[in-house]
């Protein structure tokens, strides 16, 4: 017996995204993230860039994460910025391209906004 299953999804997908704005910053760095396992910030898995702040993107990065997002520690080099995004969830909604009852621990705080904007 042979059991074929089909989706009807098909092409890209929406992506969890979170957008991260730092207005003290006023030369170009670097922007890296050192991701962890979900249920564990002490379990690191590797460490990407992300993005070159500069002044031609308002030094600002869009963050991507896939489904089962590890937990990020953003971080911009030679500096004291250092954030914690965590423990998120969201649903995807059937087939459509939305997402739904997107939340995640932004520093230990819960959060549901796509925005935040980094001070200190």
């Amino acid at each position: 017996m042979v059991v074929i299953l089909s989706s009807c999804c098909k092409g890209a997908w929406e992506i969890a995204v979170i957008e991260v704005s730092y207005p003290n910053i006023t030369t170009s760095s670097t922007l890296k993230a050192i991701r962890t396992e979900r249920n564990n910030l002490n379990a690191i898995v590797d460490t990407i860039f992300l993005r070159e702040l500069n002044s031609q993107n308002s030094f600002s990065a869009l963050i991507e994460f896939d489904d089962n997002p590890f937990n990020y520690i953003i971080y911009i080099d030679s500096t004291i910025y250092m954030d914690t995004i965590s423990d998120m969830t969201y649903d995807r909604v059937g087939c459509s391209d939305d997402i739904e009852n997107f939340q995640y621990k932004f520093n230990g705080l819960h959060s549901t906004s796509k925005f935040q904007t980094i001070t200190e």
